[in-house]
């Protein structure tokens, strides 16, 4: 009776043992999973990190080539706008870029952003094609905002075309400001904050991971070296 008891309890000991090792396990492999799963979110938004922070580094670097110098007061411009309307700072940093090629010069630059994002929400038209548009207003040029703007057609001088242009553009840039205080304005705001994070991870991203870019471009480049000359001595052994 007592070797039963024995067994017994050593069977026990045992089937406790193997149940603890069990969920030993268990949670390992749920810590693992865990892990992977956040490794994987880590990785995704350092992807979409660095995206965001190449298309700013673009546009920064088309616009400072345009203007052929430091564009500090542009970027804090772009960063207004986008503190009072839905609109992100790349895109008007674009903007700029594209008013400066189509020969605005840098004085009206601003104005020129302004007026197109102003055209955009009065017109309901893409901001680039109003763009075109309110570089053509600038320079007293009408005819094509007559299409959107029949009253122009009406008009017999100067002074009432530019006052009406004026009239949409003011209320242009009120809808682009009052479109903050809606639910999709804000939810827009919250991506551009967002895309602003993001833009400051990349960066800090950018410079870190640039040498070693550099350095894996260079043993990339020199194991292609390799092969081709492992390639000529085998084609002239043959």
């Amino acid at each position: 009776m007592a070797k039963v008891k024995i067994d017994v309890t050593a069977n026990d000991k045992a089937s406790g043992k193997l149940k603890g090792l069990t969920k030993s396990i268990i949670g390992a492999q749920l810590v693992t999973q865990g892990l992977q799963a956040a490794t994987r979110k880590l990785m995704a938004v350092g992807k979409e990190a660095i995206e965001t922070f190449k298309k700013q580094e673009m546009a920064e670097a088309r616009l400072s080539a345009a203007v052929g110098g430091n564009i500090d007061d542009f970027k804090a411009f772009a960063s207004e706008l986008q503190q009072i309307t839905t609109v992100g700072d790349e895109t008007t940093l674009e903007l700029l870029q594209l008013a400066n090629s189509m020969g605005v010069s840098q004085d009206n630059m601003k104005q020129a952003a302004k007026d197109a994002i102003s055209l955009s929400k009065a017109l309901g038209i893409e901001v680039t094609s109003a763009m075109k548009l309110a570089v053509n207003a600038q320079n007293d040029q009408f005819g094509a905002l007559a299409r959107y703007l029949p009253e122009l057609r009406a008009a017999t001088t100067e002074e009432e075309k530019r006052a009406i242009v004026q009239n949409a553009l003011a209320n242009g840039f009120k809808i682009a400001t009052s479109e903050v205080e809606t639910f999709s304005g804000k939810v827009q705001q919250l991506e551009n904050s967002k895309g602003d994070l993001y833009e400051s991870i990349g960066r800090v991203v950018g410079i870190i991971g640039k040498d070693f870019v550099d350095s894996m471009k260079d043993s990339v480049e020199g194991m292609n070296e390799f092969i081709s000359d492992a390639d000529r001595m085998a084609t002239s052994m043959g």
